[in-house]
């Protein structure tokens, strides 16, 4: 039994890493799609 938990206890050490591996690509991915969106343009109504 107590293989059993220090097995589940790896698993879930390992998956929880994978899981912020996974969010910090898509905290990159998120910034440069920021970086790359066109600036707010002003339209004249006045034209």
């Amino acid at each position: 039994m107590a293989q059993q938990e220090k097995d589940f206890q790896a698993k879930l050490a390992e998956q929880q890493k994978r899981i912020r591996v996974l969010i910090s690509g898509l905290e990159k991915v998120n910034n440069q799609l920021e970086l790359n969106k066109p600036a707010p343009q002003m339209v004249d109504n006045n034209r």
